[in-house]
């Protein structure tokens, strides 16, 4: 991992302190997951947040230039598609497993009630590298 911690480098991507929970804003659950993710996965080593910071200007540079709009309204979108890349880069995960888990969670979201969480029976994807 890098020398500098998540600690040091949140707040300035952020704005203010990790600990600062009550100011952190995601606009949907699962931007708050995929964020929590990819923290875990740079804590545990697995990348360098020099590397994801990279993989993700890299996505959301060829969004821009793909007609993507450009006022941010797809940043979390952008981040899942960074997130799935790293994960491929590094052999953490293959096309047929997070082509399988986003199945998984397709049918899991239409068959959940309106106003009800979304989870799935078994999760597909091991999340060891997260323990």
């Amino acid at each position: 991992m890098n020398n500098n911690s998540n600690n040091e480098i949140f707040p300035r991507i952020l704005g203010h302190s990790v600990s600062d929970r009550e100011n952190t804003v995601f606009s949907e659950p699962w931007e708050a997951q995929a964020f929590a993710i990819v923290v875990a996965l740079s804590d545990k080593g697995h990348f360098s947040w020099e590397e994801w910071s990279n993989t993700l200007a890299e996505v959301i540079s060829r969004a821009e230039a793909e007609g993507g709009p450009s006022d941010g309204s797809d940043y979390y979108v952008n981040w899942v598609t960074a997130l799935e890349q790293i994960l491929k880069c590094k052999k953490l995960a293959d096309d047929l497993s997070l082509a399988s888990l986003k199945a998984e969670w397709e049918q899991a979201y239409k068959l959940t009630p309106h106003g009800k969480p979304v989870s799935l029976n078994k999760p597909s994807l091991s999340y060891e590298y997260l323990e």
